[in-house]
């Protein structure tokens, strides 16, 4: 079997914030927005908050 270089994935991403990091996988219909956005800023406050769509 030879090698071969696969394409890079793409997704959306929201980056918040700074420090320890978290990070959220939304569902299949959501987003981080969707499922998170009235705590977003207040995780923000103390960690890096990393959200795929």
């Amino acid at each position: 079997m030879s090698a071969r270089t696969l394409p890079e994935a793409t997704f959306a991403r929201t980056v918040l914030g700074s420090g320890p990091g978290l990070t959220h996988g939304a569902g299949a219909s959501s987003s981080i927005d969707n499922t998170c956005g009235p705590i977003l800023e207040g995780l923000a406050a103390h960690h890096t908050v990393v959200g795929i769509d």
